[in-house]
């Protein structure tokens, strides 16, 4: 009885393996293989945004008008670079329009932060206040669009990626 059970165990794992014995329809293998490239391009992306968001965490905060200057031109270079990398990847036909929104909001995102720098630089509270209010704004749309598409990481109202020891 026991050898029987276990047969019967074997011959079902091994059914369940193969999917269940038959063949997927050509319907079925182009759906999983959209839904595995959808996988990989999101993993990419939210990979690349992890990675620049652990960066401009990472830069040391500034504390006199010199050390903004840096800070604020690190962190616009590692969103530049950042939008390079996520405009090279190609995402799937379905997530096209809006991964392009999500790159334009990027990019918007940047000609703010090019502004809140400038404001700063020349004391200018009101330019500061506008540019503040600009990113925050871009930023929230951002983080809508990516988390539409599945791109967890890059919304940054879901990731809060902190370097250790912050």
């Amino acid at each position: 009885m026991k050898r029987v059970f276990l047969l019967a165990l074997a011959l079902s794992l091994a059914a369940a393996g193969c999917g269940g014995g038959g063949s997927s329809s050509p319907k079925e293998k182009a759906d999983q293989a959209a839904a595995k490239r959808r996988a990989a391009f999101v993993t990419r992306a939210d990979t690349i945004c992890i990675k620049y968001r652990r960066a401009t965490l990472s830069l040391r905060r500034p504390t006199t008008l010199a050390e903004f200057k840096r800070y604020a031109g690190a962190g616009i270079a590692l969103g530049e670079r950042q939008y390079r990398e996520l405009s090279a990847l190609n995402p799937p036909r379905a997530m096209r329009r809006t991964y392009r929104a999500y790159l334009e909001q990027l990019a918007a995102s940047l000609d703010a932060a090019r502004e809140l720098e400038t404001g700063i630089v020349k004391r200018n509270s009101t330019q500061v206040q506008v540019a503040q209010n600009r990113v925050r704004a871009i930023a929230a749309d951002m983080s809508d669009l990516a988390e539409s598409i599945g791109l967890g990481g890059c919304s940054q109202n879901r990731i809060q990626a902190r370097p250790t020891g912050q």
